[in-house]
């Protein structure tokens, strides 16, 4: 009986220690909040792997509680997190979380199409990725809108030039963001940007390059991530 009560204090114990564990400030954390909040909004968290993007948590903030908190996967790699306002339309917020890392997501009802983020040094490294491409966007579509509204051959070539112009400006910018930060999961992402759905920065075997830069790198930072094995495996169904 003796034995028996040791052994129930001893797990008593380790349950109390695991719980501790689970709640340390140096667990991976993301907090959000939203200003100018009228109504209740529910925030959605999926978890990105290399192509699929798996639902990973959900809550909903009101205007008297406008802050959430949510823990986040403790992970020997950094996660790629999208968070969606449901019923807001927003492009989703991409964040590259890090293990131990206490993030916080500010966002404005009043202003939708800015945030801020702090504490976490690759989601700042992604928000420049995105702020930069979401302007090149927009431009794209402003011109293929003229396009759309005009028949005039030499206005036409005109407006095509400028959307080249505009998309190689991005690459370029791309380009040299992968180069400066080739260790970072942040260059993962700038690989596989999209203006829209199937329209990819990065789609010329001239890019291929960056694909191999990045793939290397991650081999080493990351080998059993499913980003760097993604990466990987694209690169070994190009026979160039």
């Amino acid at each position: 009986m003796k034995n028996s009560a040791i052994i129930h204090t001893l797990i008593h114990a380790i349950i109390i220690l695991a719980s501790a564990s689970c709640s340390r400030p140096t667990d991976t954390q993301l907090i959000v909040h939203v200003d100018n909040l009228r109504s209740e909004l529910t925030i959605e968290i999926n978890k990105q792997s290399f192509s699929i993007s798996h639902p990973f948590a959900s809550k909903t903030l009101y205007s008297n509680k406008p802050t959430a908190r949510f823990y986040l996967t403790d992970s020997d790699e950094p996660t790629i997190y999208q968070v969606n306002l449901l019923g807001v339309r927003r492009t989703p917020i991409t964040l590259l979380i890090k293990r131990g890392e206490q993030a916080t997501l500010t966002l404005d009802m009043l202003n939708l199409g800015s945030y801020s983020i702090e504490g976490s040094e690759e989601s700042l490294l992604a928000k420049e990725l995105t702020d930069r491409l979401r302007k090149s966007s927009r431009t794209i579509d402003s011109l293929e809108r003229l396009q759309r509204n005009t028949d005039n051959p030499i206005a036409l070539d005109t407006l095509a030039m400028r959307v080249k112009a505009v998309k190689d400006s991005q690459r370029v910018f791309s380009s040299r963001f992968i180069w400066e930060h080739p260790r970072t999961l942040a260059s993962f992402i700038a690989l596989y940007q999209q203006y829209s759905n199937g329209d990819y920065v990065f789609d010329t075997s001239d890019d291929l390059t960056l694909f191999r830069v990045v793939g290397s790198a991650l081999q080493v930072m990351y080998p059993e991530s499913a980003y760097t094995k993604g990466i990987i495996k694209d690169l070994s169904l190009i026979h160039i």
